[in-house]
């Protein structure tokens, strides 16, 4: 199949609307370029990438990387890595959230989680497997292109909730080894 012709059958089931309710310009990227590459993914290539204020990523990465286990792939285990920040939560208990989409394997699989932090920077935890990564992030409310009967957001006005539903899944928060 032809780059041309595997761009087009990307599109075109993107065209249709998904089981769950929502499609992100994210996701319809991903998919559209996944499918593209006749190499397939590099594990070797290990590329890292920052999306947002390269100083706070770099500085929520570092202590999210000290967590043991780490959710980071180490190095020649992942073609691209994408940390995207998503803000700062507003009001009582301000937390800080980061997308995390790591590309890895021959297939090219994503793994996509949400990276909770204090508002001093320390690493809280995080909520993993998600279907589509978090869209962005509203005042405590952390949201995700999903119809709202299906969950669509994580609310951090009370603190990281322990279980929530994003996209009719359940999800538990994995907190940062104390």
């Amino acid at each position: 199949m032809s780059h041309r012709a595997r761009t087009l059958v990307a599109f075109a089931v993107l065209s249709v609307p998904s089981a769950l309710g929502a499609l992100s310009t994210l996701s319809a990227l991903s998919v559209a370029w996944a499918g593209a590459p006749a190499r397939g993914c590099d594990p070797g290539r290990s590329l890292r990438e920052l999306v947002g204020p390269a100083e706070t990523l770099t500085r929520l990465r570092a202590a999210a990387e000290r967590a043991d286990p780490s959710v980071f792939f180490d190095r020649g285990q992942f073609d691209l890595e994408r940390l995207i920040y998503l803000g700062r939560a507003t009001g009582s208990g301000a937390y800080q959230a980061a997308a995390l989409e790591v590309t890895w394997g021959q297939a090219c699989r994503m793994t996509k989680r949400l990276l909770i932090f204090d508002a001093r920077g320390g690493y809280v935890g995080y909520y993993g497997g998600f279907d589509e990564s978090p869209s962005r992030l509203e005042g405590t409310v952390v949201l995700f292109p999903f119809k709202a009967d299906l969950g669509d957001r994580i609310d951090l006005a009370g603190g990281p909730p322990k279980e929530v539903r994003v996209g009719g899944r359940s999800f538990t928060l994995e907190p940062a080894p104390r």
